[in-house]
């Protein structure tokens, strides 16, 4: 039974409401414009953040060239300390075996897939709000596969610049995936 009382009561109550949800239309719109701005500026970082790994990889790249000539030399003076000048070197041997460790402490695999990394997480990067994607557990992957290859390539380094990269790398990854930890 709807009464008078009743009747004004309702439409207090549809008056209110309707004040309610036009106040909150402006509310959600600056919500999510600085949403939108927030993951402006994390794509942004994050971009940076990925521009540093290309350029630590060319560094890298630069390192891993002179590889096996620091191989040769450590090689070649283990071995003359070793047989202290007594016995000759025989350079075929050595050759060999030199040939041998550059094999094993070659980076450029890791290298190659650390910059396929690099792309795929750029890709990601440049993501929009509600995509609807998982792009937070895609980007904490790819920041696994980076901490992968980064320790992968310190394990071959011979070179002390090459490793003092490789933790630059493993820093800035390190720095990434916190950010991406913000991303869902």
């Amino acid at each position: 039974m709807v009464t008078k009382e009743t009747g004004e009561f309702e439409g207090r109550s549809k008056a209110l409401e309707a004040s309610i949800l036009e106040g909150l239309e402006p509310t959600f719109d600056g919500l999510i414009a600085m949403l939108e701005s927030e993951v402006a500026r994390l794509g942004t970082l994050l971009g940076d953040q990925l521009k540093t790994l290309v350029r630590l990889c060319d560094v890298m790249e630069k390192s891993a060239a002179a590889q096996l000539q620091i191989l040769s030399e450590r090689l070649k003076s283990r071995i003359t300390e070793f047989y202290d000048s007594f016995l000759e070197i025989d350079e075929g041997r050595l050759a060999t075996e030199v040939a041998f460790l550059t094999a094993k402490s070659n980076i450029r695999e890791e290298l190659d897939r650390f910059r396929e990394h690099i792309q795929a997480a750029e890709e990601l990067v440049s993501f929009k709000v509600g995509a609807g994607e998982a792009v937070g557990r895609k980007l904490d992957f790819l920041c696994q596969e980076f901490s992968r290859e980064a320790n992968t390539i310190c394990s071959k380094s011979a070179d002390m610049d090459l490793t003092k990269t490789g933790l630059e790398i493993k820093t800035v990854v390190k720095q990434f995936r916190d950010q991406t930890q913000n991303i869902e």
